[in-house]
């Protein structure tokens, strides 16, 4: 279904300020923190271009619309976090009624980009309770590993790269070393050595129907 990737990326943030702010959405305040980046975009274009430019010459070597795609994106992205930020879209805000001029179907799509007060009743999206999953590639390897504790572990292989990273910059690593170091990885699957694997099984969440009592729970509000 539609949706479902970005609805569960917002209960997992709204799982987690819960879990290690004891806050929610709302009280993150999105729109003050985004006050000092809107406006100081342009000071962000130069370098990201040079900075792509210099990972991808043959690919960015005839592009001269690059800064001005790069201004479109941040554009964009500003937008989007300002129109969708939690204290303006959960209940009394000022777009509480924004998906009552939606149709259904467009607004049960629309709930996916908005965060929920509350992680949704009876989902352990995060995993809290340890339950056994297995690998997507179904290769054998299974973990009870909850999402805070792959955040923690992710941060610190993260962590671990940029200080090699840092070294390297600094001349105390060649870059045979360093790639030798932070190793092979990506966003896709993987196996221990950092190849690609296909996605063979598949569990999902019952996220189409959280998202679809979301959305009830909305509009019956109205």
């Amino acid at each position: 279904m539609a949706g479902c990737h970005p609805f569960l990326e917002r209960i997992l943030d709204v799982g987690l300020l819960a879990l290690r702010l004891g806050i929610s959405p709302a009280d993150y305040g999105l729109t003050a923190r985004l006050r000092p980046v809107s406006g100081a975009e342009a000071q962000l274009i130069e370098p990201w271009a040079a900075a792509l430019r210099s990972a991808f010459p043959t690919s960015t070597l005839s592009d001269s619309l690059l800064e001005k795609r790069i201004a479109n994106a941040l554009a964009d992205a500003l937008h989007f976090y300002e129109v969708t930020a939690p204290e303006s879209t959960l209940p009394g805000g000022a777009r509480d009624n924004w998906l009552l001029h939606q149709s259904a179907e467009e607004g049960r799509y629309l709930v996916s980009i908005i965060y929920p007060p509350r992680m949704p009743e009876g989902l352990d999206a995060m995993n809290i309770a340890g339950a056994e999953w297995l690998h997507p590639s179904g290769d054998g390897r299974s973990s009870c590993a909850s999402y805070p504790q792959l955040l923690d572990e992710g941060t610190a292989a993260a962590a671990a790269a940029i200080s090699q990273v840092m070294r390297f910059w600094d001349g105390a690593l060649s870059q045979a070393e360093l790639a030798a170091l932070i190793g092979e990885g990506g966003l896709g699957l993987s196996d221990a050595q950092g190849g690609n694997l296909p996605p063979l099984l598949c569990r999902p969440l019952p996220l189409p129907e959280a998202m679809a009592a979301e959305y009830a729970a909305r509009t019956a509000r109205h």
